[in-house]
């Protein structure tokens, strides 16, 4: 199982997002479970470190860049990672 305590690079389906105001977005309670470890979250982590090689910026929920602890309202965007937030990270790759 993993430890919600270690490492930086979560996939999101780690994440427990409980609640998000629709008038309010950055009212979210987001969290970091315990997953059984799986091939494919050392897949998105090494993914999200070649974004950031080749793109030169953080890709956008790990602004942080480790500097600190991610909020709520960070782990919360992993958690709803969709093809949304896909298509606008590949933008930056043109």
């Amino acid at each position: 199982r993993t430890d919600p305590a270690r490492g930086f690079y979560h996939p999101p389906e780690s994440i427990n997002v409980s609640r998000q105001s629709p008038q309010n977005k950055s009212d979210t309670i987001a969290s970091v479970i315990s997953i059984d470890a799986q091939a494919t979250y050392d897949i998105w982590a090494f993914g999200v470190a070649v974004y950031e090689a080749v793109v030169g910026q953080p890709l956008l929920p790990y602004a942080c860049r480790g500097n600190r602890e991610m909020n709520e309202a960070e782990i919360g965007k992993i958690g709803r990672w969709d093809d949304h937030y896909l298509k606008k990270a590949l933008k930056q790759l043109d």
